[in-house]
């Protein structure tokens, strides 16, 4: 196996082994806390009654 050839393997192995920790998932999680955070009463409401529906 060439040189290229194992970069390119070794680059599929490090996203496989990526998408099997979690690492994305993680992320993801993380940039939605950030949103959450910095929501303001509004869209929080707006947010609850989009999901749940008004009460």
């Amino acid at each position: 196996m060439d040189e290229a050839a194992r970069r390119r393997v070794a680059v599929r192995l490090r996203l496989l082994l990526e998408r099997w920790s979690g690492t994305e998932q993680e992320e993801e999680r993380t940039a939605a806390h950030r949103e959450l955070e910095t929501a303001s009463a509004d869209a929080l409401f707006d947010l609850i009654s989009t999901e749940f529906g008004k009460s």
